[in-house]
């Protein structure tokens, strides 16, 4: 705003500039002459048409995510984790109707479901989606916990669920999918989003009453004590032992893997800016450790070099990773003979692959 008022030149506003709502308020106040935005024009092309039409709540919010600058980094194209049309415009610059519409069953209201739900009905097809919570969202509800993601993944989460819910298609929530749902609905098609399984190993005390899931302590379904353990430190365990402590907790992570091999996954930047979060929350880690045992007193672990200690906690939070829920798919897979397993269902990832998996399934139905 100094430089644009000192200066007789057209000065232009760039930078996390993520909605229509900031750009207009910076052009009325005088802060500049021009908004230019990147990363929120590759999560929805059609931004400049939707603020034209007053449509700014159906702009699709963009993650701040990086994953359009990533690909391209290694060699890869322009792709969006919102967007799965991004980059693949001769094939699909939209997406057209079916000729031959079909009854096509979502499992799960997850990130993939809700995908599946907007494309499938985008192409004309009879869709109805079952989610056995009483709200959609799935693990993005828990991908949103984190503060720092209030105006990104939040955001992104209450879009897609009112996209979902406005697409037309059948929501049941509360509902748990069953092979007689399957027997009453008589889909042609079904679509397996049902997300995975957290991962539980075999570790003595696992069962104990003070151990929760990542899940319920980032969505404050269980009790969390004053002192937290969080087991497994991958971008989940880090982001909600992050949270913890921006809440009041003392939280410390233990993991197996040296911290220089940690949260290698995502990009410098991203991972740089968790590393200095859980540096000012004075997060503590203890690496290349393995946990041998969890009891009302303590955690023990042994660390890589044979030495062995203990680490007192309140509450242990669970974070070891999704799993496939092979069991669950198997019954899926024996209901028809047009099944089709999509995002963390088929192999847990992260947003990006769930959207982009269900996209690609949903589109060619």
């Amino acid at each position: 705003q100094i430089i644009h008022r000192a200066l007789d030149i057209p000065v232009v506003a760039v930078g996390n500039i993520n909605t229509i709502e900031a750009a207009e308020d910076i052009i009325a106040n005088n802060r500049a002459s021009i908004v230019a935005m990147a990363r929120s024009f590759l999560a929805d092309m059609d931004f400049v048409k939707k603020a034209y039409r007053g449509e700014a709540e159906k702009i699709r919010p963009c993650l701040r995510c990086i994953e359009c600058a990533a690909r391209p980094a290694y060699g890869g194209g322009v792709r969006c984790a919102v967007n799965p049309q991004l980059g693949r415009e001769t094939k699909y610059a939209s997406i057209g109707r079916t000729f031959e519409p079909k009854k096509v069953l979502i499992i799960g209201g997850g990130p993939a479901g809700m995908q599946a739900a907007q494309v499938a009905s985008r192409r004309g097809h009879d869709v109805v989606l079952y989610e056995k919570q009483q709200q959609l969202g799935g693990r993005l509800r828990e991908a949103s916990a984190l503060f720092k993601k209030a105006d990104t993944h939040k955001r992104y989460l209450e879009w897609d669920i009112a996209a979902t819910n406005d697409c037309g298609a059948r929501i049941e929530l509360g509902t748990e999918f069953t092979a007689a749902v399957a027997a009453a609905e008589k889909p042609d098609v079904i679509i397996n989003a049902s997300g995975g399984l957290h991962v539980k190993p075999n570790i003595l005390g696992i069962e104990s009453a003070k151990v929760v899931s990542i899940s319920d302590a980032e969505l404050k379904l269980a009790p969390v004590g004053k002192r937290v353990a969080v087991l497994g430190g991958g971008i989940s365990g880090l982001e909600g032992a992050i949270q913890l402590a921006h809440e009041g907790h003392e939280v410390t992570i233990i993991d197996r893997f040296p911290v220089n091999k940690l949260w290698r996954e995502v990009m410098d930047e991203l991972r740089s800016g968790l590393i200095e979060q859980m540096l000012l929350h004075n997060v503590e880690i203890i690496d290349d450790a393995t946990i041998i045992s969890i009891s009302d007193e303590c955690v023990q672990y042994r660390k890589q070099s044979g030495e062995l200690g203990k680490l007192q906690a309140d509450t242990y939070v669970m974070s070891f990773g999704i799993k496939t829920d092979k069991e669950f798919n198997q019954m899926v897979n024996d209901l028809i003979p047009d099944v089709h397993v999509v995002g963390d269902a088929r192999e847990p990832h992260n947003i990006f692959w769930a959207n982009m998996d269900a996209f690609n399934v949903a589109v060619e139905i």
